[in-house]
């Protein structure tokens, strides 16, 4: 997340709520951290969204590919 340009406050209630659940199954893969981020607060996961995606749009000049 640090790489994607998300807040240490996001990153901190994100990591908060994946160790509580992770705690329970003492294993981490993929496949659990992505059905963890599904279950977050909608407004939680909104927030994520939003800053990692802030990220790409702010680093990449992806809109030079259209034409105006």
């Amino acid at each position: 997340m640090r790489d994607k340009g998300v807040s240490e406050d996001l990153q901190n209630d994100v990591k908060a709520f994946i160790f509580y659940h992770l705690k329970y199954e003492k294993e981490r893969d993929k496949e659990a951290e992505e059905s963890l981020i599904t279950m977050l607060p909608a407004n939680i996961r909104a927030k994520l969204y939003y800053e990692v995606n802030t990220f790409f749009f702010e680093n990449f000049a992806w809109t030079d590919r259209f034409s105006d």
